[in-house]
């Protein structure tokens, strides 16, 4: 086999979430000629490619949470029901509170209660838009048994909520 100088290769990576591949490549002429090329896959819970997703996976979460706090203060601020040094104030502790009493019909909001009530559940959604696609490989036998019993855990937290709920006569957790 012929021996290549260094000028006539290129490498091309391809940076994934969980693997990065790559290719070698001779560009002498108009097509190039394939001379190699692979991959190099990280497992869930690789030292470093995990800890990068991770990582990666707050950082997105906070900026979303940053970015929709934001949006719902230039709202308030366009609305002209609140100025700014009052979106900056919180005014209840306890929003979440103040919501429950809403949701029963107890109480009406003023627009700094409301504000809190919005960044608190704009702080505290309910769910994990990154669940489905980060779930872990099931392919290890223990791994899968131990997030069927997890899942099995969730399905009993969640009919226990249900009858919860049917015996208050609630539509909703906060009530």
């Amino acid at each position: 086999m012929a021996t290549k100088s260094s000028q006539n290769l290129r490498v091309a990576y391809d940076v994934g979430h969980d693997s990065i591949g790559w290719s070698v490549l001779s560009a002498p002429g108009s097509e190039p000629d394939f001379l190699g090329c692979g991959s190099v896959l990280f497992p869930p819970d690789d030292c470093l490619a995990k800890s990068r997703r991770d990582f990666r996976r707050q950082r997105r979460h906070v900026r979303a949470t940053r970015q929709r706090i934001s949006r719902l203060r230039r709202v308030l601020l366009h609305l002209g029901v609140m100025d700014e040094a009052r979106l900056a104030s919180v005014s209840s502790s306890s929003p979440f509170a103040l919501a429950a009493r809403v949701l029963r019909g107890l109480q009406t909001l003023s627009w700094p209660e409301l504000w809190d009530v919005i960044r608190w559940y704009a702080h505290n959604r309910g769910y994990d838009g990154n669940r489905l696609w980060s779930a872990p490989d099931t392919s290890d036998p223990v791994e899968a048994e131990a997030r069927r019993d997890d899942d099995a855990g969730d399905q009993v937290k969640v009919l226990h909520a249900i009858e919860l709920l049917e015996k208050h006569g609630s539509r909703t957790m906060a009530e």
